[in-house]
C-alpha cells in the first residue's frame, strides 16, 4: 500500500492535480495495489468553509478526477474525505475506487468532533455535517479493509467492530493540527493497532505554515504490536509498506488479546455507572 501526504495548493484544482500527480509517481515507483489520500486533502480542514467546497459523491469534480486515475492504473484509490453534499445535507466521506473506477465503498463519518480544548484545538463539526451511521468494509482478494475517519479512532467501542468483523487493515484519513497531533497521533494510532491486533494506515495532509489550517504530517503504517513500520516526514511524501498478513496471525497468537477477553463480565447488567 502507498499513502499520499500531499501538499493543498491554492486552488482545490491544483491541489487534485497534485494528489492525481502523486499516485501516479507513487504506482510507477512502488506499484501499490492500493493508495490512500488524507482527510478532506484537497481543501484546508476549516469547517466553516464546508459549504462552499462541498460536492456530491460519485459526480462531483474530486471523485471523477479519482476515479478516473484508479482506473487508468488498476489499482484502488481511497480518496481520503470530500465533503459531500447529499439531500439530506453535508457528509464527510470516503469513498473507495476499485481498478475499474467503480465506487467499492463509501464511509460517512460516524463520530463528529465538537472539540474545545482552547489553545486553538476548537474543532466544530457538529454544526456543519450530518454523522454517518455505518461500519465500513471492503474486500480485495478475500482480504478485509476497514475504513473509518479520524475522530472515528478516538471511540474504541466502534473501532472494536471492525476487529470483529475480521479486518486486517484500517484506513484513517486523518486532519490533525499540529499540536492535536503532537498531543495525540501516534498514541492514538498505535493503541487502535495494538488493541484491535490489526494494521493500521493513518494518513494526513502534508505540513504548510501557509495555509489556514496547518496538518500535522508524520502519514505511517503500524502494525499489531504498535510498530510503526513506515513514517513520514512533515512535507509532501509517498510512504509505502507491506502488509504481511502471516506475520499478522503470528502476533495475534502470540498475544491472543481477543481469546481472553471476557464479554461475560463486560455485558452484565448489573453494573451501575457513577
Amino acid at each position: 500500500m502507498c499513502l499520499i501526504q500531499a501538499d493543498i495548493k491554492a486552488t482545490i484544482v491544483q491541489t487534485v492535480e497534485n494528489a492525481v500527480n502523486l499516485i501516479r509517481k507513487a504506482v510507477q515507483q512502488h506499484k501499490p495495489k492500493i493508495v490512500a489520500l488524507s482527510e478532506c486533502f484537497y481543501s484546508p480542514y476549516v469547517s466553516s468553509t464546508f459549504v462552499n467546497i462541498a460536492e456530491p459523491i460519485p459526480d462531483g469534480f474530486t471523485s471523477t478526477a479519482l476515479r478516473g486515475v484508479a482506473k487508468e492504473l488498476g489499482v484502488y484509490v481511497v480518496s481520503g474525505t470530500i465533503i459531500e453534499r447529499d439531500t439530506n445535507g453535508l457528509y464527510n466521506t470516503s469513498a473507495v475506487w476499485g481498478p475499474n473506477g467503480e465506487l467499492v465503498a463509501r464511509h460517512r463519518k460516524v463520530h463528529l468532533c465538537d472539540i474545545h480544548m482552547g489553545n486553538g484545538l476548537d474543532i466544530d463539526e457538529v454544526s456543519y455535517l450530518k454523522p454517518g451511521n455505518e461500519v465500513t468494509t471492503f474486500e480485495i482478494d478475500g482480504v478485509k479493509f476497514g475504513l473509518a475517519i479520524c475522530y472515528d479512532g478516538f471511540h474504541h467501542e466502534f473501532i472494536n467492530l471492525y476487529a470483529k468483523l475480521g479486518c486486517k487493515v484500517l484506513f484513517f484519513p486523518n486532519a490533525y493540527n499540529v499540536e492535536f497531533g503532537e498531543k495525540f497521533w501516534k498514541i492514538v494510532h498505535r493503541s487502535l493497532a495494538l488493541q484491535n491486533q490489526l494494521y493500521v494506515a493513518a494518513i494526513s495532509s502534508a505540513r504548510n505554515e501557509n495555509r489556514s489550517f496547518v496538518a500535522y504530517g508524520h502519514s505511517m503504517v503500524i502494525n499489531p504490536y504498535a510498530e510503526i513500520i513506515a513514517e513520514a516526514g512533515e512535507r509532501e511524501e509517498i510512504v509505502c509498506a507491506e502488509i504481511n498478513l502471516y506475520d499478522l496471525e503470528i502476533k495475534k497468537r502470540g498475544l491472543p488479546l481477543h481469546t481472553s477477553r471476557r464479554p461475560d463480565i463486560y455485558n452484565r447488567k448489573d453494573f451501575v455507572p457513577l
